[in-house]
C-alpha cells in the first residue's frame, strides 16, 4: 500500500531483490543502495573517458547549456546546443560547468513505440542490461546518460518525473531533496495537477486520461502481450526445427498471435505517456501573488526555488511544506537510488576530487499499478 511516511534522511542499504520490492517498489518508497547490482557493478571501471570516447565519441548529442553558475538545468529545449559526445566529455573533463548532458530525443522504433535510448547510449548499449535484474518485470521506458562538471554544485530545480527511476551514480556526488507525490498540490507546479494515482503517477491538466502505468491505452499491457507472443514464436520455431509433432500448426498459431499483438500495438499510433523533462506546453498563468515560471519551464517543474531563505519561501509559497520537510539523501559513486514515479526532487550534482565530471546512468520504467495483492503478485505481474 503506498505511503508517504518517510524517514527524514535516507541511508544506504544492501541490495536484495525481494526486500527491494517489499520495502520500496510496492509501498512506493525511495531506496538508496550502498552498492551497484551485479549486472551494473562493472560500469565504473569500464566507462573510463578512453572507453567512452572510443565507443561513442563521434555520436551527436544535445547538451543543456546555462549562462552562469547561478542558473539551473532542466529548463527546456531553448537551452540546448548540439555537439559530439566526445566534445561534451572533453569539456566536462576540463571543468566546463556550463554544460549538462541529459535526456536525448529518441527515434520511433519499428513497432511504433519511442525507442528506449538514443546516442550516446545507443553506442554503449552493449555494456549495460536493458533491464537490471533487480527491477524484475517492470517495463522499461527509457535509458539515459547524465554528465556534467560542477565543483560548486549545479541544480536541476525541483520537479517530478512520470516514471519509476533507477539512478546509477558512476562518478561524483549527488544530493537529492525529495517530497512525496501526495504533496503535489503544495508544490506550485507550472502545470495544474489534475490527478495523482495511488502509485504516485501525477497527471497534469491537458495530458488526457493517463493510466497509472503512464500510458493512455494500456501501453505496458501491449508491450507484455507482444513480448509473450515473440517468446511463443521463438519456442514454436525451435519446436519446428526439432521436428516435434504438431510443430507446424503451433508455428502458424504463434505467427498469428504475434500479428495480432503487433496490430494492437500499432492500432492507434498514440503512445501517450509523457517523457520526463519533456512536458513543454505553454504553462498556465499563476494565481495573483504567485511567482510565474521561467520561460520554457516544463509543467512538471515547481516554481519553488529551494535556494531562497525559508522566510521568503513561506511568503511566496505559503502552502509549500518547507525545506525541513524534505527527505534528503546523498548518493556517491558506486551507489544507486530508486525513486518511485511522482516523487518531487531537486538534484544538486557535484564533481569530486577524483574526477572533474559527475556521471550517472538512469533507467526509467512504467510505474507498476498491481500493488494491492501483495509483493509476490506485484513481482510476477506488475501491471493490471
Amino acid at each position: 500500500m503506498p505511503t508517504n511516511k518517510l524517514p527524514q534522511r535516507l541511508e544506504a542499504a544492501e541490495l536484495d531483490q525481494d526486500r527491494f520490492w517489499a520495502n520500496h517498489v510496492v509501498p512506493r518508497k525511495p531506496g538508496l543502495f550502498a552498492a551497484l547490482s551485479s549486472d551494473l557493478a562493472h560500469l565504473p571501471a569500464l566507462w573510463t573517458d578512453e572507453h567512452l570516447l572510443a565507443a561513442a565519441g563521434d555520436a551527436r548529442v544535445e547538451v543543456e547549456r546555462r549562462s552562469s553558475s547561478a542558473d539551473g538545468f532542466g529548463k527546456g529545449a531553448d537551452t540546448r546546443v548540439h555537439m559530439t559526445f566526445g566534445e561534451a566529455l572533453r569539456r566536462a573533463a576540463a571543468g566546463d560547468a556550463s554544460l549538462y548532458l541529459t535526456t536525448q530525443a529518441v527515434a520511433t522504433a519499428p513497432d511504433g513505440h519511442p525507442a528506449l535510448y538514443s546516442s550516446p547510449i545507443a553506442e554503449l548499449a552493449g555494456d549495460i542490461p536493458l533491464v537490471p535484474a533487480v527491477m524484475g518485470r517492470l517495463v522499461p521506458q527509457s535509458i539515459n546518460l547524465w554528465m556534467g562538471a560542477a565543483r560548486d554544485g549545479s541544480s536541476t530545480g525541483l520537479h517530478t518525473d512520470y516514471h519509476d527511476n533507477l539512478y546509477v551514480l558512476l562518478r561524483g556526488r549527488k544530493r537529492f531533496r525529495l517530497y512525496p507525490p501526495q504533496a503535489a498540490k503544495q508544490m506550485y507546479t507550472v502545470g495544474k495537477v489534475a490527478k495523482t494515482h495511488p502509485n504516485g503517477r501525477i497527471v497534469f491538466k491537458g495530458q488526457g486520461d493517463v493510466l497509472p502505468d503512464g500510458s493512455e491505452a494500456g501501453e505496458a499491457s501491449r508491450f507484455l502481450m507482444r513480448r509473450a507472443a515473440e517468446a511463443e514464436l521463438e519456442a514454436a520455431e525451435a519446436a519446428a526445427a526439432r521436428g516435434d509433432p504438431g510443430a507446424a500448426k503451433r508455428l502458424r498459431a504463434a505467427e498469428r498471435r504475434l500479428d495480432r499483438a503487433l496490430e494492437a500495438a500499432l492500432g492507434d499510433g498514440d503512445w501517450g505517456g509523457m517523457d520526463d523533462f519533456d512536458a513543454l506546453e505553454a504553462p498556465e498563468q499563476p494565481p495573483p501573488g504567485e511567482d510565474g515560471p521561467a520561460a520554457g519551464d516544463p509543467e512538471s517543474f515547481s516554481r519553488v526555488d529551494l535556494n531562497l531563505p525559508e522566510e521568503e519561501l513561506k511568503r511566496r509559497f505559503p502552502l509549500f511544506p518547507g525545506k525541513g520537510a524534505a527527505l534528503e539523501c546523498e548518493v556517491h559513486a558506486g551507489q544507486m537510488l530508486y525513486l518511485p514515479a511522482g516523487f518531487f526532487h531537486e538534484v544538486t550534482s557535484y564533481s569530486t576530487g577524483d574526477s572533474s565530471t559527475h556521471m550517472a546512468l538512469n533507467f526509467w520504467f512504467h510505474p507498476p499499478d498491481n500493488l494491492e495483492q501483495g509483493v509476490t503478485a506485484a513481482m510476477e505481474q506488475p501491471y493490471m
